[in-house]
């Protein structure tokens, strides 16, 4: 994938198994990296909670992957039957709103304040006929984490005026809509990449 900056040409590639960016070969941080890097996402650091932190993340994911493949048509549940009732919440919740002009997983290379960065936004396209950028979760929890993270991808795909949300799934087959609407989150953000702005974080 090429990249076209003031007639400067980047080659920016995606490892999706390794969640690894590079640019012209240099490893680029993901946003949930530097996140995590500054302490915004917390990270457990006992080994039984960090166990079970990882088995839930490797959850969400897959749980994640599925949600996109319904908005692709492309619907597959296979073998992985703890996640029906999670995607039966992701269902209805496309059910109540309308949601449009889609992509879905479109990860990008930006750069802001002197920091190159990668970004994965999970939905990008309009809902109930407002640009919107979109988060799946699994989570029980809201974290603050969650709004800085559309904020950082708002801010890569030059859309900071769009509607930025979370849709947090749950085993019950319900679902929860949350809108992120404190412009402090675009603050957060900014001050994130200060904070790495001359470290090295991968």
């Amino acid at each position: 994938m090429s990249h076209s900056d003031t007639e400067v040409m980047y080659l920016d590639t995606f490892d999706p198994s390794n969640h690894i960016f590079t640019r012209d070969g240099v490893l680029v941080p993901s946003c949930t990296g530097i996140l995590q890097a500054v302490g915004i996402t917390k990270v457990p650091e006992h080994p039984t909670a960090l166990r079970n932190f990882r088995r839930a993340a490797a959850r969400g994911t897959i749980i994640h992957d599925l949600a996109c493949d319904i908005l692709r048509g492309e619907e597959d549940l296979g073998l992985f039957a703890e996640g029906v009732n999670y995607l039966k919440g992701f269902k209805q919740f496309l059910k109540d709103f309308t949601l449009t002009r889609t992509v879905t997983e479109n990860w990008l290379i930006a750069e802001h304040m002197g920091v190159t960065y990668g970004v994965i936004p999970d939905i990008h396209g309009w809902l109930n006929g407002q640009e919107a950028i979109i988060e799946i979760k699994t989570t029980v929890k809201v974290e603050d984490s969650h709004s800085i993270q559309t904020a950082a991808q708002a801010v890569a795909l030059g859309r900071e005026n769009a509607l930025r949300a979370a849709v947090y799934l749950r085993p019950d087959m319900s679902y929860r809509f949350k809108l992120h609407t404190d412009p402090n989150d675009f603050t957060k953000w900014a001050e994130a990449l200060s904070d790495v702005r001359t470290n090295v974080i991968s």
